[in-house]
């Protein structure tokens, strides 16, 4: 049944959407050319992604998100240790692999972060793939500022 759909989704039979669980995809990533943010703040950078072949579990996937030319990891979602120390606790993944989602949070943003950032999956046992041809440039202007009332009144209540 599995080969008769695969042959349905590779041959446009049926719908794009059935065959995404399914397994008729090429290599291909969903990501804006550029995100921008604001010194201070948090970025999110939508992604999602395809790979060839049938859906892999979620304990085989492993999602990496690197900035520049593959030179610094800032997220890796199965060995935190091999992550940049610049974007220790400051990335997370806001999808799931599984799910074929790879948005990527960025938080406390700073100059040194504008850069190009680009999606890496691995599927153990199987196959891997970096998305080169689909990097993410990500802008970082301004400070983010809160204005405070330089006194503030307290007052207490008694019970």
């Amino acid at each position: 049944v599995l080969i008769l759909l695969q042959f349905a989704c590779k041959s446009l039979l049926v719908s794009p959407v059935l065959c995404a669980d399914v397994c008729c995809s090429d290599w291909s990533a969903n990501v804006p050319s550029s995100v921008s943010g604001v010194s201070g703040l948090c970025v999110h950078i939508p992604c999602s992604f395809t790979y060839p072949g049938a859906k892999a579990p979620a304990d085989k996937l492993t999602g990496i998100w690197f900035q520049g030319n593959m030179e610094l990891q800032v997220y890796n979602s199965k060995h935190w240790e091999l992550v940049d120390v610049l974007f220790l606790n400051r990335t997370r993944l806001l999808g799931s692999l599984d799910r074929n989602d790879c948005s990527l949070k960025i938080g406390l943003l700073g100059s040194r972060d504008a850069h190009k950032y680009t999606f890496r999956i691995e599927i153990e046992g199987r196959d891997q793939y970096t998305y080169k041809d689909q990097p993410v440039t990500l802008s970082v202007s301004g400070q983010f500022t809160v204005f405070l009332p330089r006194k503030t009144r307290m007052c207490r209540v008694k019970l």
